[in-house]
């Protein structure tokens, strides 16, 4: 069963759903929160900053370059129940999260497979710029492209080590 916060209203007209269902209310919220929103077909990601606000990477369909900016909480959530990443720790306390995060406000070179949301707000809890999204999207086809290169490796070293066998064999036939 989702909560809905009282009469706070998102930008869609749509009454903002609590995270209740997730275990954490909005008044629980920590600075430096890495907090997760379930879109169609992906997830989105921002830092909570305190005072129900939020930076996040706007995406192109906002921006055509994307955009780090800060909203509110019920711009963040859609309207949607949100979650909070509990996988790591981080390297960083929840003030130094939000001194990164703000250090980027403003930055318009957003990337879906190498500068997403995601990517930011790991590179703000974690100093790492990555997004799990992306390595799960994209696993399949580094695997295949690394048993191309095993597969091509293979064959140059059947190759050479024929080469040296005929060398071999010519050299005996002389």
């Amino acid at each position: 069963m989702q909560s809905q916060a009282q009469g706070e209203i998102n930008v869609y007209g749509v009454p903002r759903v609590g995270a209740s269902r997730f275990g954490v209310e909005p008044e629980e919220l920590l600075v430096g929160t890495h907090l997760i929103a379930h879109r169609r077909g992906y997830t989105h990601h921002g830092i909570y900053l305190g005072d129900g606000r939020v930076v996040h990477y706007a995406g192109r369909i906002k921006y055509p370059h994307g955009l780090i900016e800060e909203i509110s909480l019920a711009e963040f959530s859609e309207g949607r129940a949100f979650r909070v990443e509990k996988l790591e720790s981080g390297r960083f306390n929840g003030h130094e999260i939000v001194r990164r995060a703000r250090s980027r406000l403003g930055e318009s070179r957003y990337d879906l497979l190498r500068n997403n949301c995601e990517h930011f707000c790991n590179w703000c809890r974690l100093g790492e710029n990555r997004s799990l999204q992306v390595e799960c999207l994209t696993a399949p086809v580094r695997r295949l492209r690394n048993a191309l290169l095993r597969l091509c490796s293979t064959y140059r070293s059947i190759g050479g080590a024929r080469a040296a066998i005929q060398e071999e064999s010519t050299e005996h036939a002389i």
